[in-house]
């Protein structure tokens, strides 16, 4: 859910206030799980700061799928680097006659 009021453009404080109100759970772990996931998500590329968006979707009338709040659990992001290397590799130029994943050993 949280990803999602990123992308629609939703301030970290208006994130914050609308899942304190779908969650339960210590407002300030909220405060704190979610400014440590943007950090982290601005850290690796994955969102950028923007300027104040005027159509900004209020989200507060849509919360809750159920009456019951849910138990708030800490967002995790999870990177995957090992085939980092294998998906940069230039398929051209940097691979052995045999093709691609076939990375050149020497070079010509």
């Amino acid at each position: 859910m949280m990803f999602q009021l990123i992308v629609d453009g939703v301030s970290v404080e208006e994130i914050i206030d609308v899942l304190t109100l779908k969650y339960v759970g210590d407002r300030k772990l909220i405060l704190e799980a979610i400014l440590n996931q943007v950090d982290e998500l601005l850290k690796e590329g994955l969102i950028v700061v923007l300027e104040e968006n005027d159509n900004v979707v209020k989200h507060q009338e849509n919360l809750f799928d159920t009456c019951e709040k849910i138990s708030f659990q800490v967002p995790v992001l999870e990177k995957f680097s090992d085939m980092e290397e294998l998906l940069l590799l230039d398929p051209i130029h940097e691979v052995e006659e045999s093709g691609w994943p076939h990375k050149k050993t020497s070079v010509a």
